[in-house]
Parts: C-alpha cells; structure tokens; sequence
C-alpha cells in the first residue's frame, strides 16, 4: 500500500466556484472554499518515496512519494492492476490549511484479519498541492467493491471521493494512463 501526503508541486486542476461543494470526476466532493481545485482517479506518481510509521493502517506504515503527482484518468471506476494508484489530488486554498488531517481510506475487507479501514495523519497547508492514494502493491490489496477515501479535519469532512473497483477482465481495454503513450488522432 503506498499513501501520499501533500507535496509542494502546483497542479493546475478543476477550478472550484466559490461557495459550492468542489465536484469533479470521480466522485469527488471537497468543502466549499477548502481548495480551490481538486480531482480524483488513477494517479500517476514520479518521484522517490520514504516510509513512514502509521499504526492505524493495516500495514502499519505508508509511503510518502516526494515529487509530481497527477491525476492521469479522473475517474471513479477503477481496474485491481498491481501497482496501479488511485486517490485524490487537491489544491488547498490559501488560509484553509489544517494540520492533523484525518486520511481515512475504506474498503472491502481484505488480508487474513479482514481489515476494512485504513487511517492516517496528514497536514494541508495554504496554497499548495496534497495528494492522498492508495497503490496496489500486494495481490491481496486488489479487493473489487466499493472504496473511499475521506479527508477529515476534526469532525469537518473537508473532502469524500468514492472509487469502485473491479476485476480487470471487466476493464479490457484499460490502458494506463501513467505508462502508456497518449492516443493521437
């Protein structure tokens, strides 16, 4: 499992009107005026990453991938691919920053306890980019249903993305987006 905080590259995404839930493809809803851009779906990610203890998650750590990260396919529908990644990338609006942020990542249950909710900590700071994800990296991970991942500050959800993910076999002509070559026309 491979999980990202927020980085300082800028990332230009969905512009959020202000005053209204931030909504773009993939199922996503951020708090109004909470950021100013946010997008959800098969994240592409370029860049070393370290580990990092974070005892309410299965595996007990994440990794934080330290460069760019993008949104390669906004989408809700996504395909168990190993190492493929899925989450939210976001914006932060100046001054809505909030330190201990709540990651909470749902799922189907999966490995031999059953586990069905992964949470980790995080910070989001004003004016730049945060990305939360979640990468396949174990066959046991690849666990079709239904799956979220929720940013809390508090008792406020500061943003809610809803992923479902399926077989490959249902996905055949899947291609992904962050190792495969744009199409041209």
């Amino acid at each position: 499992m491979r999980l990202a905080f927020p980085l300082a590259a800028a990332l230009v995404l969905v512009v959020i009107a202000p005053g209204r839930p931030a909504r773009a493809e993939g199922d996503v809803t951020g708090l109004p005026g909470a950021f100013t851009a946010i997008r959800a779906g098969i994240i592409c990610q370029d860049g070393p990453a370290r580990r990092e203890a974070a005892p309410g998650t299965r595996l007990g750590y994440i990794d934080l991938v330290e460069g760019d990260i993008t949104v390669g396919l906004a989408t809700d529908r996504i395909p168990a691919i190993p190492g493929l990644s899925f989450g939210v990338v976001a914006m932060v609006a100046e001054g809505a920053g909030a330190s201990g942020v709540r990651i909470i990542n749902t799922h189907p249950p999966m490995g031999a306890e059953g586990s069905t909710r992964d949470v980790w900590l995080t910070d989001f700071t004003g004016g730049e980019q945060t990305a939360s994800f979640f990468s396949f990296d174990f066959p046991e991970e690849q666990v079709p249903g239904d799956w979220t991942l929720t940013a809390m500050d508090g008792d406020r959800v500061l943003y809610s993305a809803r992923f479902t993910v399926v077989d490959p076999a249902e996905m055949p002509l899947f291609a992904n987006p962050c190792r495969e070559p744009p199409a041209v026309s």
